[in-house]
């Protein structure tokens, strides 16, 4: 058949096509499991699901600092809770390595910051509205003190997060007390237990909310739905992965039985075996380049384009190469095995 003056072999049209609905469907199914993730963390306040939770009742700020600043509290952050009623603002010091919530404007605190008394803040979008300007830099009041504004968090759905504000924890303790809810967060649940186990030294464990789930107000909650629904989602997952390698094999092969044929007619015109195979590398690249730009059209120029960014470009473009990858070692297998059953020679008649 013709495709704008070009002609195409109906095994070449499916492949390609075969080719971009596989990559269009992997890039949503990964921004989907980066969605859920992102809701699965807003029900726990964004705190892991091995996050550790503490009550200071008696220590000081003096206490508490003495530990986190010590070389032994490392690769994590830990957040004091309720600082105001009606806000989820948390002071916050971290080190090292930790998970971090995503920006969308802005950057993070310093390691100086983050360990002073320092008045800045790092605030959800939801109170973008509340910021002013002085002396060209962007300012909120937070407990009664000007805090200037360094970062904007922000996903690509609407979060728990857009409603969280982050101060520097020794600025909590001086405005707020050091007494309160604290939590210990980080990557691994040895480095949170490690870390955790430093601050009870001047805390108490709070064995009271150990159910990580929150309801709409903020307020932990038992429900059993969640792990039921997790487990019926990556059934799910499981049986897309099982189609698009399915799909794959079928066209794969279907565009290597077709392309075994002309090798033959191109060994039967003079030409060498290495040539024959630069052909039809070059003709299978032609193809996937084309199915991956018409699938990055259809991603990131239409509708969906806000969206599918919040899985990240690591993630999405090392599915696309695995992908293409896979069924270019597919079609290889079907080639070798079309033309050692049908005992085809390349070499130069």
């Amino acid at each position: 058949m013709k495709l704008f003056h070009w002609r195409i072999s109906k095994s070449t049209l499916l492949l390609g096509f075969n080719i971009f609905l596989v990559i269009t469907a992997a890039f949503l199914l990964l921004v989907n499991i980066q969605s859920r993730r992102e809701l699965e963390d807003s029900k726990r306040g964004f705190y892991s699901e091995q996050a550790s939770y503490l009550i200071n009742e008696e220590s000081g700020w003096d206490a508490v600092e003495e530990i986190l600043q010590g070389d032994d509290w490392n690769d994590g952050i830990v957040y004091k809770k309720g600082l105001e009623m009606n806000s989820d603002t948390r002071g916050v010091f971290y080190k090292g390595n930790f998970k971090k919530l995503p920006l969308i404007e802005g950057r993070y605190f310093t390691e100086d910051e983050v360990g002073s008394d320092s008045r800045k803040a790092m605030l959800g979008r939801k109170y973008e509205e509340d910021i002013y300007e002085e002396g060209g830099a962007w300012y909120i009041d937070i407990l009664g003190e000007k805090f200037e504004v360094i970062g904007i968090f922000g996903s690509a759905q609407a979060t728990r997060m857009d409603s969280m504000k982050w101060i520097p924890l020794e600025a909590a303790a001086e405005l707020a007390g050091a007494e309160g809810d604290y939590i210990v967060d980080g990557k691994s649940e040895a480095l949170i237990e490690h870390n955790s186990s430093l601050l009870e030294q001047v805390m108490e464990p709070d064995w009271t909310t150990e159910i990580k789930v929150m309801n709409d107000a903020g307020e932990p909650v038992e429900s059993s739905y969640p792990e039921r629904n997790n487990n019926v989602i990556e059934k799910i997952y499981l049986a897309i992965i099982f189609s698009f390698i399915l799909n794959m094999i079928l066209a794969g092969t279907y565009w290597g039985r077709h392309t075994a044929q002309r090798i033959q007619v191109e060994k039967m015109s003079g030409f060498s075996g290495g040539q024959i195979l630069l052909s039809v590398l070059a003709e299978y690249c032609k193809i996937a380049c084309a199915s991956l730009v018409l699938a990055c059209i259809l991603i990131f120029i239409g509708v969906l384009s806000r969206i599918v960014t919040a899985a990240g470009w690591i993630q999405l473009a090392a599915a696309a190469g695995i992908i293409i990858a896979g069924e270019f070692v597919i079609v290889c297998v079907g080639l070798v095995r079309y033309i050692w059953s049908r005992k085809i020679s390349l070499k130069r008649v």
